[in-house]
């Protein structure tokens, strides 16, 4: 109230238990698997690579910029890959077995995977001016320098 001397926010009780913070979703929406907090969806592909490259460094370099994760939902994760030469080396059995057992390990529990051809998305331009001439004038990107 205008020209009251309480104070606007009341101090924190001491003796209020904390409450837990409420278990986060994963970004698509799925909350049967909740994945923990390192096993986020965007460096997922990164972490099933460097799994499988312990055992396999050959396989671990088809995943090496070659895809990211669309979704993750009801124990299927769906990879968006950009070459139809990697989507048919995740899709062969052995590669399958090793990659779902990577995922598996990283979301903490059981993974299908499932592969769908898709375009790589455009990468972020730096400079505003450059952005500008790109967006509004058709310009190209030659050098990153």
């Amino acid at each position: 109230m205008l020209g009251s001397k309480e104070p606007v926010i009341p101090p924190a009780s001491e003796e209020r238990e904390k409450a837990p913070p409420p278990a986060a979703a994963a970004p698509n929406g799925n909350s049967s698997a909740t994945p923990s907090p390192d096993a986020s969806l965007a460096t997922l592909v990164e972490r099933m690579r460097a799994e499988v490259k312990r055992s396999n460094p050959n396989l671990a370099a088809v995943l090496n910029g070659s895809c990211h994760v669309d979704s993750w939902q009801d124990g299927i994760l769906t990879l968006v890959i950009y070459a139809d030469f990697h989507k048919k080396k995740v899709e062969g059995a052995d590669a399958r077995r090793e990659f779902e057992a990577a995922a598996a390990t990283m979301l903490g529990s059981p993974v299908s995977i499932r592969c769908i051809m898709g375009a790589r998305p455009a990468r972020q331009i730096g400079s505003k001016l450059v952005q500008h001439a790109v967006e509004s004038h058709g310009a190209k990107i030659v050098s990153e320098e």
